[in-house]
């Protein structure tokens, strides 16, 4: 039997979707952008009551971020949220997600997913690491932060 392949690129077989699906975009590009901006801030602005209020509401916004993969994921597994997991994500943040991932998938996919998000952090701390490194020299050689940003 033959495969039938259709000429027209926009028509997607069922369950193919688009490279940057909703949930990768929170994971590969909005987390990461709220991460960076949290380092930015303390190294551009300083330590004071503004950056630390700043990071605080950086840090709800990640767990806001957080929230919303979790919803997306449960739908497409059709996992029944429980009514409070809005509320225990915004007091507990990344426990809450563990629980979830260990509740929605059982013990032994549980384990997977939570190795996946271990990698995923350790590489996100790496990457943003290098990134604020490489940022920050450019400002410092344009002249738009000064020298003493690398004494601390």
């Amino acid at each position: 039997m033959y495969e039938f392949t259709p000429a027209d690129p926009t028509i997607r077989r069922p369950g193919d979707e688009t490279p940057l699906a909703e949930k990768r975009k929170i994971l590969f590009i909005y987390i990461p952008l709220v991460a960076f901006a949290s380092m930015m801030s303390g190294i551009v602005f300083g330590e004071n009551q503004a950056v630390t209020f700043a990071n605080l509401i950086l840090g709800i916004l990640v767990n806001v971020l957080a929230l919303m993969w979790a919803k997306i994921d449960a739908e497409e597994r059709s996992y029944e949220l429980s009514r409070h997991f809005t509320l225990a994500v915004v007091v507990f943040g990344i426990f809450a997600i563990i629980y979830y991932l260990f509740r929605s998938r059982g013990m032994s996919g549980g384990l997977v997913t939570f190795g996946l998000l271990i990698l995923y952090i350790v590489v996100m701390v790496f990457a943003l690491a290098i990134t604020t490194a490489i940022v920050t020299f450019l400002l410092v050689a344009i002249g738009l932060l000064p020298r003493s940003v690398f004494d601390t």
